[in-house]
């Protein structure tokens, strides 16, 4: 209960210190010089549905730790094993936190459907460029999509989401109506470079060391 109650504080406490820096930021000085689109209501919700979602995981996260933390000593006699004990207590606990956040991205990637509007990219020239790119990926992309950035901001981007076993390439609709073709495939050509090219070795390494 105290780790709950403490996660919940402490993110509490980083969302009232934040919340006015960035009301002033997108009200004040981007809509001063023409960068936001998003209304106040809009502003609030997407903040508050973010404090939600980030205190739901953190918590969690929270939580797991202290129970591992808790009860490792029981689970290692006090800490005497073996070495080969040891290693594969230090596997498992790595492969739970992992599990966990594949969990997180994924309702990550939910929050962003709550935030804003998706539809599929219409049939045509553009789409099969792209995924002309998209030839030689490993795994395939689920879903070309486009989002209303518009709604909130002038902002324009395009990414590519990579989860395990999902794969998909978002564009904002202003970026889409008001570039022109070859700019579009120059970034989406990045965006692909994302998904051909494998990690090296040392990208690997380090994502285990993370882990771990």
């Amino acid at each position: 209960g105290t780790v709950a109650i403490t996660a919940v504080v402490l993110m509490a406490v980083s969302f009232l210190v934040g919340l006015p820096v960035s009301y002033y930021r997108i009200f004040t000085i981007e809509t001063k010089y023409g960068l936001n689109h998003r209304t106040k209501q809009k502003f609030f919700k997407d903040e508050i549905t973010e404090f939600v979602t980030g205190t739901v995981l953190n918590t969690a996260l929270y939580l797991l730790l202290a129970f591992i933390l808790l009860h490792l000593p029981v689970w290692t006699n006090q800490f005497q094993i073996p070495l080969y004990k040891a290693v594969l207590i230090m596997a498992g606990i790595t492969a739970v936190i992992v599990a966990f956040l594949f969990l997180a991205s994924y309702i990550s990637w939910l929050l962003l459907r709550v935030q804003y509007k998706f539809t599929p990219l219409q049939e045509g020239e553009l789409k099969q460029d792209i995924l002309k790119l998209l030839k030689g990926s490993r795994k395939k992309v689920r879903r070309i999509e486009v989002y209303n950035e518009s709604a909130k901001s002038t902002s324009k981007n395009a990414f590519v989401l990579k989860l395990p076993f999902f794969r998909s390439i978002g564009i904002a609709d202003n970026f889409l109506a008001e570039n022109s073709h070859r700019e579009l495939l120059a970034v989406l050509a990045h965006e692909a470079g994302h998904l051909k090219h494998k990690p090296s070795f040392w990208n690997i390494l380090n994502y285990c060391f993370l882990g771990v």
